[in-house]
């Protein structure tokens, strides 16, 4: 009876053991599932969250791309310019229209140069408007000259930042 109760001891041992070790390493892959889930959830949460801010932000990536010239408009802009030149009586020629390509320290731009004359008051107002285009520009150079007859010639180079 003795060595029945001791093998009936160490079966029992043994099922216990197994069972112990079974659940031990099914905890750990429930916890590398577990972990698995909870990144998906984190990138599918991130994921919703870049999906609303493209959504909700539209308008706004909008009025920003509005402040830059394609390069499929760059002849639109030059009409503007020349038009706006016209309206106010100021003499406009476009002297120098080239793309500047992107480096590492400046981005695309359209560089354009024009040779312009007029009165004292119609080329002041010309200059300001070109100072103030509603697009990201810089005027590296402006020079201004004035002959006897009250009249006002100068040269302006703008540079106009582009959108490919």
């Amino acid at each position: 009876m003795l060595i029945v109760s001791v093998l009936y001891c160490l079966v029992w041992a043994g099922v216990l053991s197994y069972a112990f070790f079974t659940v031990t390493a099914q905890g750990a892959r429930i916890e590398a599932l577990a972990t698995t889930i909870a990144d998906q959830e984190s990138k599918e949460l991130a994921a919703e969250t870049i999906s609303n801010i493209t959504k909700t932000t539209e308008a706004e990536r909008n009025t920003l791309a509005s402040y830059f010239v394609s390069e499929s408009d760059a002849v639109a802009f030059l009409a503007k310019i020349e038009d706006l030149a016209a309206r106010l009586g100021v003499v406009l020629e476009t002297t120098e229209l080239a793309v500047v390509a992107k480096t590492d320290k400046t981005p695309a731009e359209l560089k354009t140069g024009f040779a312009f004359e007029g009165n004292p008051t119609t080329v002041m107002l010309f200059l300001k408007a070109i100072e103030t285009v509603p697009y990201h520009s810089r005027i590296p150079t402006i020079t201004l000259d004035t002959t006897g007859d009250k009249t006002w010639k100068g040269t302006v180079q703008l540079f106009v930042t582009i959108t490919p």
